[in-house]
């Protein structure tokens, strides 16, 4: 079976969340935005700080005080963190679980980050960062949902996550590494990053792609420079792969909504089915 690029191309289900992300929220409310993928950052600095501390409230002003220098840096208006909340849809419904090959010792210091993590979203926290979360849905989901509604006039996406770059532009929507401080930038075009991923696959989120298939193999296969003869079962899950490679998941746009009724000016809240878009405002691919 010839695999054909269409069927790796942005389904339908998630243009219309794209769609009802930007009918939630008032596009332009903030000037500068800072989106921080939470848990990202959050196991990224306890493995990085573990030895120093050893108490979530401790975990949790380490992280309060990155996002408050880089939102200071950027001169952010907003600050959103976005946290994983329950247990994952998006995984439940289509499979592919996180490898369970940590050590015990890793265990611990992931253990700490998720009490710190709950911290934050219960508010037990004296900056004035936004948590936001839904349960079922994890944070890059909600990260993806905040980069495309255009709440921000620029919005910088914090996180190593390359799954966020199939809703970077390079212009109003950026991403910033934690690692290093350093703007990402992707070398496959927003529009093919799911395809591309879910043709090679992700380590990283357990996601099996095709043996011998990397970015540049990936890429021509989307773009029809190349063929790929697989059974008919490869096909279904290399199909059924960017089920988990696509953003925002179905739903994400509650999030929004329900954080913005809750915290911000009643301008900044759209009301169901209020805005939608004009004809000459195309979705971002």
């Amino acid at each position: 079976m010839i695999l054909k690029p269409e069927w790796f191309f942005i389904p339908d289900y998630v243009k219309s969340e794209i769609t009802e992300c930007r009918c939630s929220v008032e596009a332009g409310l903030f000037g500068v935005g800072l989106v921080v993928d939470a848990n990202n950052l959050m196991y990224r600095l306890a493995f990085a700080s573990s030895k120093d501390v050893s108490e979530a409230g401790g975990m949790l002003a380490v992280f309060e005080e990155r996002v408050e220098s880089v939102a200071k840096q950027l001169g952010a208006e907003a600050v959103i963190c976005c946290i994983d909340s329950g247990v994952s849809l998006r995984r439940q419904y289509f499979g592919a679980r996180k490898k369970p090959d940590k050590t015990p010792e890793q265990e611990k210091v992931v253990e700490l980050a998720r009490a710190a993590l709950h911290m934050l979203r219960d508010g037990l926290t004296e900056a004035k960062f936004n948590p936001v979360y839904r349960d079922g849905y994890e944070g890059d989901d909600i990260v993806a949902a905040y980069a495309l509604s255009g709440l921000c006039v620029n919005t910088v996406l914090y996180s190593t996550d390359s799954d966020l770059y199939q809703v970077t532009n390079g212009s109003t929507v950026t991403q910033m590494s934690p690692a290093d401080g350093r703007f990402l930038k992707s070398e496959v075009p927003q529009i093919f990053v799911p395809g591309v991923k879910a043709l090679m696959g992700d380590s990283s989120d357990s996601i099996e792609g095709m043996k011998g298939v990397g970015p540049v193999t990936a890429l021509k296969i989307l773009t029809g420079e190349k063929t790929l003869d697989v059974s008919r079962e490869d096909a279904l899950r290399l199909r059924n792969n960017l089920t988990l490679t696509c953003l925002p998941m179905p739903g994400t746009h509650m999030a929004l909504r329900e954080y913005s009724v809750a915290n911000w000016p009643q301008e900044g809240v759209m009301q169901e089915g209020e805005r939608r878009m004009e004809d000459d405002e195309p979705l971002p691919f």
